[in-house]
């Protein structure tokens, strides 16, 4: 009986283990406003996928519309776009981040899930290409938006 006991004990341990393990994150996730335009990068231009800068110009530049609600962190991003695209696909992201250091990024990434509303849809994308300067950029962003999260919280107002 006792045996019985303690091998129910490590199935439910390795179970519950391996369930976390799939939920564990590398990186912290945030909801943040950012501005951002997606589009389909063609089959024939992925081996060619770079992320980089653009030259900086004032986020004020940026039409209000392209200003959408985000869950980002250092490995990817999800979104609502009124483009249904397909687990697989490769998309180019052309974002800003709304902060006084922001500069214009385009970054890629693959698309992981597609989750379809009424007239558009939710996506989560993976980063790919994606080199460490860039990255350092994403996640600067992220902790500092975490930051104003948790202070938003201890205040009540930002």
């Amino acid at each position: 009986m006792e045996k019985k006991q303690q091998r129910d004990k490590t199935k439910k341990s390795i179970a519950s283990t391996s369930s976390k393990k799939e939920h564990d994150r590398s990186f912290f996730r945030i909801d943040a406003h950012i501005h951002l335009l997606s589009g389909l990068v063609p089959h024939e231009e992925r081996a060619n996928i770079s992320s980089r800068e653009f030259p900086s110009k004032p986020v004020s530049s940026w039409e209000p519309e392209t200003l959408k609600k985000v869950n980002i962190s250092g490995a990817g991003i999800a979104f609502h776009s009124d483009d249904f695209y397909a687990v697989g696909d490769i998309v180019a992201l052309k974002m800003m981040f709304k902060k006084d250091w922001a500069v214009p990024l385009l970054v890629y990434g693959e698309v992981m899930r597609v989750e379809p509303l009424t007239r558009y849809c939710r996506v989560a994308v993976k980063f790919v290409a994606l080199d460490e300067r860039i990255k350092s950029i994403i996640m600067r962003f992220v902790f500092e938006r975490e930051r104003d999260i948790i202070a938003e919280k201890r205040v009540g107002w930002l």
